[in-house]
């Protein structure tokens, strides 16, 4: 009995920032059930977004010259001549896509679990939407790992796109179309996100794993086909104005 009281009162006590992240990698089945007890969200939302965007500035310049030669190729296929101000331009891509990026990262996590706690009554799932915002959010962290291990390898290497998804299998030349974002949203680092969150999202709203999978990877299939037909769009829009 003391020994049971004892347990009850470890377990109740909320993981410092450090245990959560540690578990998240090491244990996550640990790191969940302590996030469904006591959600936190601030964390998450402040380290991953500044991670993002200062490993994004890190190879800026690489990014800059991958959007040069896809540019120039562009234009020579169209037989336009090329912007004098295309420095400019590049530059003002580089940078609103560093916080695009960034930004676009939270309002995933909002919508995601959105979704996920309007639609948890029907796998008679029992959680808030703070719960679900603190899963997806410490469940983004492989991402962010993945994003610091391509940051290196592409400053020694020096090349901006390396690539940890099967969108290696395609060439350049498709990017931007609606099979190329679909095969660069099959990643290594984001499945393991979608993994992380089916583990945590079954914990917090206190379903099977399977009926986890149907929410988490529900909405990720939605993300895929509505940002994959999104980009396609304005590939399309993009090649008509030049």
């Amino acid at each position: 009995m003391s020994e049971n009281l004892n347990q009850n009162s470890v377990e109740s006590k909320p993981f410092s920032w450090w245990e959560r992240l540690k578990y998240v990698f090491t244990s996550p089945n640990k790191a969940f059930e302590n996030l469904a007890q006591y959600p936190k969200i601030l964390f998450p939302m402040l380290v991953i977004p500044a991670g993002i965007i200062l490993l994004f500035f890190a190879r800026i310049g690489l990014y800059k010259e991958f959007l040069r030669d896809i540019m120039l190729q562009q234009y020579s296929n169209m037989g336009v001549e090329v912007p004098p101000m295309l420095d400019s331009i590049l530059s003002v891509q580089a940078y609103s896509t560093m916080i695009i990026t960034a930004v676009t990262i939270i309002l995933a996590w909002l919508l995601k679990s959105a979704i996920i706690n309007g639609l948890s009554g029907f796998v008679d799932g029992n959680g808030t939407f703070k719960q679900s915002f603190s899963i997806v959010a410490y469940s983004y962290f492989p991402v962010l790992l993945g994003a610091i291990i391509t940051t290196i390898l592409s400053l020694v290497v020096g090349e901006f796109n390396i690539m940890t998804s099967l969108a290696i299998l395609l060439p350049e030349s498709m990017m931007g179309t609606f099979i190329y974002t679909v095969f660069a949203n099959i990643d290594i680092f984001i499945i393991w996100y979608q993994i992380l969150a089916i583990i945590g999202i079954s914990k917090a709203y206190n379903v099977s794993k399977g009926k986890a999978a149907i929410l988490v990877l529900g909405t990720w299939i939605v993300y895929i086909l509505i940002s994959a037909g999104l980009g396609a769009a304005g590939n399309m829009v993009s090649q008509k104005m030049m």
